[in-house]
């Protein structure tokens, strides 16, 4: 059995009746869910290290401005 053979109409319309299914379509629907897991957590990671790349970039563009906002007003002076 595998997901094509699953009746999905009838699994909506009565979700708490319970259906046969081989064992092999839920190992691979585990498999399938903990390369989800997985694929989410780097994903988080990824993100986090973005957000801190990020903070990083615009604490810099923050010191650059201010420096160059005190070089104009030496030059002003």
């Amino acid at each position: 059995m595998d997901l094509t053979t699953v009746d999905w109409k009838k699994i909506e319309i009565k979700p708490d009746k319970e259906i046969k299914v081989a064992g092999r379509l839920l190992l691979d629907f585990r498999a399938e869910i903990n390369k989800q897991i997985i694929e989410i957590n780097n994903l988080q990671l990824e993100n986090e290290r973005l957000q801190d790349e990020n903070w990083t970039l615009q604490t810099r563009l923050q010191q650059l401005s201010s420096e160059k906002g005190a070089d104009i007003m030496e030059k002003e002076d």
